[in-house]
């Protein structure tokens, strides 16, 4: 889905440790380049978390960083548009695939890219349209729809280029590609008429602060959540600023965000199937 999504040789379509024909080529001296080329203590970004002083912390990176070099490193660059074959179906059957899964994914804005004001915005729908188990999609489509055993949507905003709006169904057992895609398409055609209420909108940001709070008390998902968005251009700043930047979103940002995002000509549907396939 990636290749076809991003463009094949882009970066965000490749897998991170690449393919296996290109690990198994992989020498020594191809290892040792690549950790010169990115390697660097002025390209990292050091996180400690727990109980841990700061001097304390400062005299060990010294100790350990410190005596390594600078070096020149290249910069970042990432495209500003995705595959150039789109829309795209795509289909792919496994004999190792016990269960069809249907996803549709959308080029979509970053913090970094493109259309960025409908960064908060597509937080904030997707969290809405498919972020949990109350979420419309999950409503529709497994709670009252009872045609599928799990409904989603995603998107991360903190890529460094392009990011991607991902919606994901796992049908359930005996309902057909069509009946997925109309149901799917059903609450889309909803929200982009601007079928969507302030209510409904106050209570996603509600749950998006509620779920960033307690991740930054976590030893894990806090320092990860910092190094995450200084190693792709960001800014302490901008996690600070991040709850009022979602309290701000108004339905009709969401409304807007949505029918920028979701165009047919910017996307890739995927269909996952067992050998024998599905209908």
């Amino acid at each position: 889905m990636r290749e076809p999504l991003f463009g094949r040789y882009k970066p965000y379509a490749m897998p991170t440790v690449g393919y296996a024909d290109d690990v198994k080529k992989l020498t020594v001296g191809d290892l040792a380049a690549f950790y010169r080329r990115f390697y660097a203590p002025n390209n990292a970004v050091l996180i400690v978390a727990g109980d841990a002083a700061s001097e304390t912390v400062r005299k060990l990176a010294e100790k350990y960083y410190g005596p390594i070099p600078s070096r020149r490193v290249e910069p970042r660059r990432r495209p500003a548009e995705g595959g150039s074959d789109l829309p795209q179906r795509v289909v792919r059957a496994d004999a190792r695939v016990a269960e069809p899964r249907w996803n549709r994914d959308f080029l979509a804005p970053s913090y970094r890219l493109s259309e960025s004001r409908h960064a908060y915005a597509l937080q904030v729908l997707s969290r809405l349209f498919g972020g949990s188990e109350i979420s419309r999609l999950s409503r529709a489509l497994v709670a009252d729809g009872k045609i599928a055993l799990s409904a989603s949507a995603g998107y991360t905003a903190s890529n460094l280029g392009l990011s991607n709006f991902e919606i994901s169904v796992h049908p359930a057992r005996g309902r057909s590609v069509a009946e997925i895609e109309a149901a799917v398409g059903a609450e889309m055609k909803r929200l982009l008429d601007g079928e969507i209420g302030a209510e409904e909108v106050e209570r996603t940001q509600t749950q998006l602060l509620a779920t960033a709070i307690y991740s930054q008390d976590s030893l894990a998902s806090g320092p990860r959540l910092y190094g995450r968005m200084l190693a792709t251009g960001g800014s302490i700043a901008e996690i600070d600023d991040w709850p009022q930047k979602i309290a701000a979103v108004r339905p009709a940002d969401v409304v807007a965000a949505a029918r920028h995002v979701w165009r047919d000509e910017v996307s890739v549907t995927s269909l996952l199937t067992p050998a024998e396939g599905w209908q």
